[in-house]
């Protein structure tokens, strides 16, 4: 975290004005393991009495600060949407997460206030997303469709693994609005339902449905940081999934 935002502030500095950070792998990849990380954090400090965690709040905090930070400069909008549901799942789960998710949202939202300049990249980027003509939203609607098309041709077990790319070059021979090679759907859901049809997909949402289920059961029955990390963190993929494919 402190590497990407190192790099970006740099970058800043020099140019004066804002890249999309990243660690040593490509920006949303960067943005879904700092997701993952910050909500570990953020469950961790709604179990204060948690034995590993006594005496350590102000060096969880300082953690969190440091992901938020490093997923904001990310400028990866799944994993910004997916962290957001998935604190949204834990302060419905866990009253004592509201005040400071709250005071979390309070803050960021007196940061693009108090500094426009600044925080304009990042204000752009997220408005992008309910802009059905931006260019990343229109080549994924562009792979949706094209996924639908290769489910098409064999429902039942798909195309098979790795061929998703082959047919789309035969579907779509010219570039796409973004001029780059595209060799999965950009949704885990869309990708599966292409190369491995409705067994496929089938299997792979009753895994995710099984592992969530069960960690909301043991929530219930025991309520601790592991599992509301675990809920969270799996609500997290469900969502960043619908315009990625972390399984690629």
């Amino acid at each position: 975290a402190l590497y990407g935002i190192g790099r970006a502030a740099l970058y800043f500095i020099e140019n004066h004005r804002w890249i999309m950070a990243r660690g040593t792998v490509h920006h949303i990849t960067w943005g879904e393991i700092l997701t993952f990380g910050l909500l570990g954090g953020v469950s961790a400090l709604v179990f204060p009495d948690t034995p590993l965690f006594r005496g350590r709040r102000g060096w969880i905090q300082a953690y969190c600060l440091l992901l938020g930070t490093a997923l904001l400069f990310s400028q990866a909008r799944g994993p910004w949407l997916a962290c957001a549901v998935a604190l949204a799942t834990i302060a419905a789960l866990r009253k004592q997460a509201r005040p400071m998710l709250f005071a979390a949202v309070a803050s960021t939202l007196v940061f693009f206030l108090a500094a426009p300049r600044l925080a304009r990249p990042y204000s752009e980027r997220f408005l992008s997303i309910f802009n059905p003509s931006e260019a990343a939203n229109a080549v994924r609607f562009d792979l949706w469709r094209l996924a639908v098309q290769v489910f098409r041709e064999s429902p039942l077990t798909g195309v098979g693994p790795e061929n998703f790319g082959l047919r789309i070059k035969v579907l779509h021979p010219g570039p796409f609005a973004d001029t780059m090679v595209h060799t999965q759907a950009h949704n885990l859901y869309l990708h599966q339902l292409a190369e491995r049809g409705l067994v496929g997909v089938g299997m792979l949402l009753a895994l995710l449905g099984f592992l969530w289920w069960r960690a909301l059961q043991r929530y219930r029955r025991s309520p601790d940081f592991r599992s509301l990390w675990l809920i969270a963190a799996l609500t997290g993929f469900w969502v960043m999934n619908l315009t990625q494919n972390s399984l690629q």
